[in-house]
């Protein structure tokens, strides 16, 4: 069995977390111009919180790994209902919960991911 590599680990997570970050911004900025123009505070609630979970896990907490692991699978397996009942696979949103599903795998199954969690300090 392969054991994981820590700063692999870590520098996956790092990246994994931007990349979820950033679409979540896009998800909230195309939210507020297409649908919803003035459910703006609660947009920007969950952005703080989704920054502030993805620190939490880019410090290397295992309960912010299975947090974050739960959360994205059930956004990434609700968000491609959502496409599929609307019948818009053409949808940019369809990447990001997809990402999000691949990111929520990884986060349960990366070894590297591990390693670096199981070394953490925090």
């Amino acid at each position: 069995m392969r054991t994981g590599n820590a700063e692999v680990g870590r520098s996956n997570l790092v990246l994994f977390c931007i990349i979820a970050f950033c679409f979540e911004a896009y998800f909230i900025f195309d939210y507020q111009i297409n649908f919803f123009p003035r459910k703006f505070a609660p947009q920007i609630i969950r952005l703080i919180l989704s920054a502030a979970l993805f620190y939490w896990l880019s410090r290397g907490s295992n309960v912010a790994r299975w947090l974050a692991a739960v959360l994205l699978g059930l956004g990434g397996v609700a968000g491609l209902y959502v496409v599929a009942s609307a019948g818009a696979w053409i949808s940019d949103h369809l990447s990001m919960f997809v990402f999000h599903l691949v990111f929520a795998i990884r986060l349960l199954t990366s070894q590297d991911i591990r390693a670096y969690i199981r070394e953490s300090t925090y």
